[in-house]
């Protein structure tokens, strides 16, 4: 019974979030104004609504599954609300908690670090590879696309190598130790992860990996 529930759950999330992915794509560049925070009714406030409803259906199923410990699809359920997280990150959603005011950059990077932690639970749900091996890999995947994606958004958001008419070596040196770790930290882990999935896929990948590091490292040592 957990189990069709969880299922259940789970493909209700699954739905809300492929309209919500919908309505984004149809939804016009200009946005300002159109959310949950100004009270006016548009495809911003309607794509929000649709996120924040599959979120609450995915946690529904993540409750089943965990009760009845199944691994396979706490791990998949997961990587369902990475998505969610993803979709928050990429797009001018107004959702609960955050306000309309708040930077763009730092919600993004917030999404971001959430989807994180939706993967590297997956990979503790599951303990180890060999339990299943397929899952493990595909949140593997997830997890380096995302962490890269972070370490990048983090390093565009540090300002470092735009065309600030100030030097980039004193633009480099205001970076603090951990802010110059926050946007090292998820490349590298993204290169590890990469290097260790063996594929041909993944050694492209891990490429372009190296490379995003290599482009901050220049912007601040050269």
């Amino acid at each position: 019974l957990r189990q069709r529930l969880g299922d259940a759950c789970n493909e209700i999330g699954k739905i809300l979030l492929n309209e919500g992915r919908l309505v984004l794509s149809s939804n016009s560049p200009n946005t300002e104004g159109i959310g949950i925070s100004s009270g006016s009714f548009g495809m911003s406030h309607v794509s929000a609504i649709m996120l924040a409803s599959a979120q609450f259906w995915f946690m529904e199923g993540l409750k089943q599954f965990t009760a009845g410990q199944d691994l396979r699809n706490i791990a998949l359920l997961r990587c369902n609300l990475c998505q969610c997280c993803k979709i928050r990150a990429n797009a001018n959603v107004i959702l609960p908690g955050f306000n309309k005011g708040d930077s763009k950059e730092c919600n993004s990077e917030v999404f971001l670090q959430e989807a994180v932690d939706h993967l590297v639970l997956a990979h503790e749900t599951m303990g180890q590879r060999d339990s299943d091996p397929m899952t493990w890999d595909m949140v593997s995947e997830e997890l380096a696309a995302t962490l890269l994606v972070l370490g990048v958004r983090r390093r565009q958001s540090s300002k470092i190598g735009t065309t600030s008419a100030e030097p980039v070596m004193l633009q480099a040196l205001r970076l603090t130790p951990g802010a110059e770790k926050a946007i090292v930290e998820p490349m590298e882990r993204s290169c590890k992860i990469y290097e260790s999935l063996g594929t041909a896929h993944a050694a492209h990948q891990a490429a372009a990996a190296h490379y995003q590091l290599a482009l901050y490292f220049s912007r601040v040592w050269t």
